[in-house]
């Protein structure tokens, strides 16, 4: 996988969060979204002005998520005939 398609997808109870290059996308339960820069390096994290096409890049993979879990996409059916 080349630098710039690496991702990471980071979960809690109350927040998803969705990692690309140096930026992390946090959503909350209050349909509220945080934009922050993130160094690998030091692991500091500074608040950033929101970035909405990776805003919604970020909703758009977990609601995708839902649709396949929701609809039982993600299951293998071995009596299923072809």
């Amino acid at each position: 996988m080349e630098p710039d398609q690496e991702r990471a997808f980071i979960g809690t109870y109350e927040k998803l969060g969705y990692m690309k290059k140096d930026r992390l996308v946090v959503l909350d339960i209050k349909k509220e979204a945080s934009l922050y820069q993130f160094d690998r390096k030091t692991g500091e994290t500074k608040k950033i002005i929101p970035d909405q096409n990776l805003i919604d890049e970020t909703i758009s993979y977990y609601q995708g998520a839902d649709y396949v879990n929701q609809n039982h996409l993600n299951r293998w059916d071995l009596n299923k005939k072809d």
